[in-house]
């Protein structure tokens, strides 16, 4: 009796092991994504003030988007569970869109760069974001959704308006993408790296209204 009392009350491996090792596994790929962004910098050092302060500022755009992609994801990790195969399935799609990231960047930031090829490296860079945010809304719809564990009507509405922001951060970036944001320059950028900023800062601005009205 003791012997099957202790048995039953172990964890099976459908619901005490794919949890721990995909959590792991996303850590590692996003610590290793704001690493990339790191080595980049000292394998290609600047040669005067006025490169230190463009790679550092351009660093802290790519730091920025990652690292608000990491809490969001490990906020909303913290209650979706990865029983869904579906939930696997978009998990690895963000970590490979999360992966690739600095790779884009870097190439974005390459001082040799053609114009035609920075074209199609910034399309690419655009709906990779894209792919973020729009995974990230998933998720948070999927939260407003589930049943277990229990979540108050409240809580489920702020999810749900999580979902959508995120969509709507999505649908600015992919929109980016369209080849007359290429073509408009404005202090040596194009218009399309100059609009990245806006999903960035709705991103953020929503995240602390949401903050605001669950503390009220």
């Amino acid at each position: 009796m003791a012997a099957s009392s202790e048995a039953s009350s172990k964890p099976t491996d459908s619901t005490a092991r794919p949890r721990p090792r995909i959590e792991s596994l996303s850590d590692m790929v996003f610590g290793l994504a704001l690493s990339v962004g790191a080595l980049a910098l000292v394998a290609s050092p600047p040669t005067n003030s006025g490169e230190l302060y463009s790679d550092l500022a351009t660093f802290g755009f790519s730091f920025l988007i990652l690292i608000m992609v990491w809490f969001a994801y490990t906020r909303l990790m913290s209650v979706l569970t990865f029983e869904d195969h579906w939930v696997v399935t978009f998990n690895t799609l963000l970590l490979f869109t999360v992966s690739v990231e600095p790779f884009l960047f870097n190439i974005l930031e390459s001082r040799n760069i053609a114009i035609g090829f920075f074209d199609a490296a910034s399309q690419a860079y655009a709906i990779d974001l894209g792919l973020m945010m729009l995974v990230l809304g998933l998720f948070a719809w999927a939260v407003s959704l589930s049943k277990q564990p229990p979540i108050a009507p409240d809580v489920r509405k702020g999810f749900r308006e999580e979902a959508v922001s995120r969509w709507i951060t999505a649908g600015i970036f992919f929109v980016t993408v369209a080849p007359v944001f290429a073509e408009i320059w404005i202090y040596g950028q194009p218009l399309r790296t100059w609009l990245w900023i806006v999903p960035l800062v709705f991103f953020g601005f929503t995240r602390r209204h949401r903050e605001k009205a669950q503390a009220h």
